[in-house]
């Protein structure tokens, strides 16, 4: 079992998002996340989600940071 209450919501938002996202073919979830958004500027987020057909290198194609 996960050791804390977090873990528990993260996996279920994990699950639920990424599942949403693969039926609607909008995109993918994915857990931990990490955007460069500047030279030795990174941002980890715990949920990650990103939009199909979207430049990976470019923060503004990612909707949602948890």
């Amino acid at each position: 079992m996960p050791g804390s209450a977090h873990q528990v919501v993260l996996s279920r938002l994990l699950l639920e998002v990424g599942r949403y996202l693969s039926v609607t073919e909008l995109g993918t979830a994915v857990s931990p996340g990490e955007i460069e958004i500047a030279p030795k500027t990174l941002l980890e987020p715990d949920l990650l989600a990103e939009r199909h057909g979207v430049d990976v290198q470019n923060p503004n194609g990612f909707d949602t940071m948890i």
